[in-house]
């Protein structure tokens, strides 16, 4: 992935989810609960399927109405600053004014 800034967020984010998977498994073990059966929550307990399936489907529409590749205004060098770039801005100002 070309964009520092992308970067960072995906590694933010990655983090986010791993803090989560730990959480999740600590409440697990430490409330002696069933994995198993907590799993099988997911197709027996109609709230958890319907939550589940509206997130999935929610996320599969994101990913069939997002653009194909990147606006032709969005910077495509690594070098370049996103912040910075007039394109970017609309403008063909220099920055700060």
């Amino acid at each position: 992935m070309p964009i520092p800034e992308a970067r960072l967020y995906l590694g933010r984010q990655m983090y986010e989810e791993m803090n989560h998977t730990i959480t999740f498994d600590y409440v697990i073990k430490t409330l002696n609960l069933d994995r198993g059966e907590l799993y099988r929550m997911h197709a027996s307990c109609p709230e958890i399927a319907a939550k589940e399936h509206f997130e999935t489907e929610l996320t599969r529409g994101y990913w069939r109405r997002r653009p194909a590749t990147a606006p032709s205004r969005w910077p495509t060098s690594s070098a370049t600053s996103w912040a910075t770039t007039s394109s970017w801005r609309g403008s063909s100002s220099s920055p700060g004014s």
